[in-house]
């Protein structure tokens, strides 16, 4: 069939109300029908209605989903072992160019040794465990507010489970750190070693698992101001996140129970934990197919 009327065809159709592009199969089949084909207008009639008919996913268009990448829960985790590591290396560095956060380590001990003692006391308990507490109050009222929504029960005891697992790996883990580095406190207001913070790691691995998976597990309508759409954090969420650890951490420093960089260990810590009990939780409700509640 000559060019002309495949396209003079291709505007008819478009014209009955098949408002696509024309594309090399169409224009195949057009060319299919021959001139004279007494069948021709049924054939132009399934044609018209396959082309007003939606493509099927298959032969759409997909989007892009990131390929391969691992979710966000896996790349927080292993950015902040890559920033634990860092602190490592500078603290126990043999060379002492390494030691680019001793100057702000010593500074700010000078800083909390110039307080008044009670000062210091109180910013060593109050200050420092009151995050802690309250971020396992806040577990505690999500878990059961939780329980009471039928169709948030599942999600928020599932994330619950894998904080409490993560919880207890997590302590382990930090007491193992403390006896393999050995780093001396600022003052011996403990008997244990400093690096890296157990009440910072604490602070920021509870508030962390709280809105990551918990609060959204048990308020669904609360994920859209948690969590961007494929897993990232909103800037309320890190500030929300952060800031009870920034207290904790700044607690510790002023009580002289830790230097600057066992806080920042400390933190990174957290941050590993909390997004592994995240993503822990997640595949079991991708497992379970449940679109509803999965977090990326």
């Amino acid at each position: 069939m000559p060019v002309c009327q495949v396209l003079t065809k291709g505007m008819r159709a478009r014209a009955l109300g098949a408002h696509r592009p024309l594309t090399c199969r169409t224009i195949k089949t057009f060319a299919s029908i021959p001139p004279g084909d007494a069948n021709g207008g049924a054939k132009e009639k399934r044609l018209d209605a396959s082309l007003s008919a939606p493509s099927s996913p298959s032969t759409s268009t997909q989007s892009v989903s990131g390929g391969g990448a691992p979710p966000m829960s896996t790349q927080r985790s292993l950015t902040a072992l890559l920033a634990f590591g860092l602190v490592a290396a500078d603290v126990e560095g043999v060379d002492r160019n390494w030691h680019l956060l001793l100057p702000y380590d010593q500074a700010l001990f000078a800083l909390a040794a110039s307080l008044p003692p009670p000062d210091i006391i109180f910013a060593r308990t109050t200050v420092s465990d009151t995050p802690i507490d309250a971020a396992l109050y806040a577990w505690a009222a999500a878990l059961a507010l939780g329980t009471l929504r039928p169709g948030s029960r599942r999600g928020v005891w599932e994330a619950s489970f894998f904080a409490f697992v993560a919880l207890m790996i997590n302590a382990n883990v930090v007491s193992f750190l403390k006896d393999a580095f050995m780093r001396p406190r600022p003052e011996a207001v403990l008997a244990s070693y400093a690096f890296p913070s157990g009440h910072t790691t604490a602070a920021c691995f509870g508030w962390g698992v709280l809105f990551l998976s918990i609060l959204p597990a048990a308020f669904p309508e609360l994920r859209a101001a948690l969590r961007r759409e494929g897993g990232g954090l909103t800037p309320l969420c890190v500030a929300l996140w952060a800031t009870p650890t920034v207290v904790t951490a700044t607690g510790r420093i002023i009580g002289e129970a830790h230097w600057l960089s066992d806080t920042v260990a400390g933190a990174a810590v957290g941050v590993v934990f909390a997004s592994l009990a995240d993503g822990a939780a997640n595949a079991a409700r991708r497992a379970r197919g449940d679109e509803n509640h999965k977090l990326l």
